[in-house]
């Protein structure tokens, strides 16, 4: 059996959650999808270096890393997710749908 290195699943799973999100936002035809998916690939590649720094040996980058992801998932969660969430939320109306309770999303 080969073995995994550290960080391949978190890696795998970063990926696949920002493949997915961008296919349902091309799906909804989400306004600011251009400049998303921008921000995906620049968080990406930021992740991808410091991942590599990190499977390099260098591991004074890990608190570096650690800081990285948790200030992007703060900023995205409270931030971007909420716009899109409201977007999902405003075609949900558009298509006379039963919207979630404001601020649920």
């Amino acid at each position: 059996m080969v073995e995994k290195p550290p960080g391949f699943f978190c890696r795998n799973s970063v990926e696949l959650h920002l493949k997915e999100e961008g296919k349902f936002q091309e799906i909804i035809n989400y306004t600011d999808l251009a400049a998303h998916k921008s921000r995906h690939t620049q968080f990406l590649v930021q992740f991808h270096m410091m991942n590599y720094a990190y499977q390099s040996g260098y591991l004074d980058v890990v608190q570096i890393f650690i800081q990285y992801l948790k200030k992007w998932f703060v900023f995205r969660v409270f931030s971007e997710d909420r716009i899109y969430g409201a977007f999902v939320e405003s075609q949900k109306i558009k298509a006379g749908l039963k919207p979630l309770k404001a601020g649920n999303y």
